[in-house]
């Protein structure tokens, strides 16, 4: 079974977010980083609802089907659960696999706020 995941930066809210598609490998790491990160009460999770950028959306496929969660804060969002992003490392991660995707100021502006939020 082929697995990919398409990252969408949800930053804009007049036009269309940048998103683009992992390679195998990097869905296998993606994939490796997510099952170490620990479960967080939902007491420990706080939606900020703020503009600009507002975190990155993951979707998974395989021949199941699709699953999405959203990478932001430092918390992971995924359907039936919360997890922990120590130091936002898994968040800085993923940014990082769009470098040929984002605009690279626009993607070391986000970077550095994700850094300031730490």
């Amino acid at each position: 079974m082929t697995r990919t995941a398409t990252v969408l930066l949800d930053v804009f809210s007049g036009r269309e977010n940048t998103r683009w598609v992992l390679d195998a490998q990097q869905t296998r790491e993606l994939e490796r980083r997510l099952a170490h990160l620990q479960r967080a009460t939902s007491a420990d999770v706080a939606d900020t609802g703020r503009l600009g950028y507002r975190g990155l959306r993951v979707t998974i496929h395989d021949d199941a089907g699709d699953a999405s969660f959203v990478v932001a804060d430092g918390i992971v969002r995924l359907a039936s659960e919360r997890r922990f992003d120590p130091g936002s490392q898994f968040e800085l991660w993923l940014l990082g696999t769009g470098a040929k995707h984002v605009e690279p100021a626009l993607l070391q502006r986000i970077a550095a706020s994700v850094r300031e939020r730490r």
